[in-house]
């Protein structure tokens, strides 16, 4: 029986999301799957992150208890204070610089109208450090990653539920992922940031972008530029965490891609409607 490691990283933002998770472990009963968690300690929000801190004191707390009464045979859990890990990253910006471009007039100040907060963007540089950090940090929880055949990068409001294991043969030197045709003219597809899978070897080379180093070579030392990305979006393509991780994985590591199948993952793998987005005041 192969052995899997099911990474769920950061915010869980909605407890009936966990069922997701408990779907998937029965649909692949003949893989012998261990779950690990590393949230916060508190819920997140179904909206994007806002930059308005204060609004998180009124947010449900998450223990490990109630983490186990949702999936009682979780492998591994882990809960980290909000203000710590966020501490760290403070720390981590002070000690690396990055050069970004300004955003083209305008582009910036729409979207944090749009979203109802005040982004720069360093700040959106820190967002996407944070993410891959807890991501990294769930990786480091297991001590024998190496014993596991398959290792899956998620994230708690990704619908997994319908995901079949038996029909990939998981290659060496490969990412299994979804992608969908943008900026089709730097990489020929992006891939969605919030889930992946692969053996051991392939995986350690991708989740190395959430570690201090591995996440700076991968926005300063990878050749991650695109004037075409800049002229379309307005904005650096180093503020693209989609971006950064295709280019990451097939450019700078170069590991091989296979498709995620549609009936394995839906077109809109986050589950929240698209009226809970963003932050309301």
């Amino acid at each position: 029986m192969k052995r899997v490691a099911l990474l769920e990283p950061g915010f869980i933002r909605d407890w009936n999301n966990l069922e997701s998770i408990k779907l998937f472990k029965e649909r692949n009963e003949n893989f012998l799957i261990d779950v690990y968690m590393c949230s916060y300690d508190f819920i997140g929000f179904k909206h994007k992150e806002t930059t308005d801190k204060s609004v998180i004191q009124g947010s449900n707390q998450v223990t490990i208890s109630n983490l186990l009464e949702k999936v009682p045979d979780t492998y591994q859990i882990e809960i980290k204070p909000y203000h710590q890990v966020w501490n760290h990253i403070d720390r981590y910006f002070k000690e690396n610089k990055f050069n970004l471009k300004d955003f083209k007039p305008g582009v910036i100040e729409k979207w944090n109208m749009k979203a109802n907060t005040n982004e720069t963007k360093y700040t959106l540089l820190h967002k996407i450090y944070a993410q891959w950090h807890m991501v990294y940090e769930t990786y480091c929880m297991s001590r024998h990653i190496e014993d596991y055949d398959i290792i899956i990068r998620s994230r708690f409001d990704y619908d997994i539920s319908n995901l079949n294991l038996s029909k990939y043969s998981i290659e060496q030197n490969t990412i299994y992922s979804k992608t969908r045709n943008e900026l089709r003219d730097v990489f020929g597809k992006i891939h969605y940031d919030g889930f992946a899978m692969g053996d051991n070897k392939s995986m350690e080379k991708y989740l190395l972008v959430g570690s201090g180093q591995g996440f700076y070579d991968a926005i300063e030392n990878s050749n991650l530029v695109s004037d075409s990305f800049y002229e379309m979006k307005g904005k650096d393509i180093k503020l693209s965490s989609e971006a950064m991780i295709t280019n990451w994985s097939h450019n700078y590591h170069k590991l091989n891609h296979k498709e995620i199948s549609n009936d394995d993952l839906p077109g809109d793998i986050v589950m929240r409607t698209r009226a809970q987005k963003f932050y309301k005041k």
